[in-house]
């Protein structure tokens, strides 16, 4: 006689990294150039969200050029130079968001009223 047996299937969730830390914030300073020596700056080991550090649509950057971020999950590197925000780890600019699209109505020639 044939039993069969199904498969237990347990549910592992992925453990975070740190618990006092809010999700998201994963981007830390390890450098900042406001720091002067003893003294940490005003962002040295703080952590960020990706929405934080990269400028929207209509805004200008306002972190100091040489600020130094860290993904403390897979050590990706960004850093600001003049303004751009740049990808060390893959050597790229990461530009800002595209702006909003503007959508108009317009009136397709085929839909129009009137006579044909």
């Amino acid at each position: 006689m044939k039993t069969s047996a199904l498969p237990i299937r347990i549910r592992v969730r992925p453990k975070p990294t740190d618990l006092s830390t809010p999700r998201g914030y994963i981007w830390k300073v390890v450098f900042d150039p406001t720091r002067n020596g003893e003294d940490p700056g005003y962002f040295y080991g703080h952590l960020f969200r990706m929405i934080d550090i990269r400028p929207g649509r209509d805004e200008k950057a306002t972190w100091p050029d040489g600020i130094l971020f860290e993904n403390v999950l897979d050590q990706c590197q960004l850093t600001y130079s003049n303004g751009i925000l740049i990808d060390l780890t893959h050597s790229r600019v990461l530009s800002k968001k595209r702006p909003a699209r503007i959508r108009t109505k317009k009136a397709h020639p085929r839909y129009q009223s009137g006579c044909l």
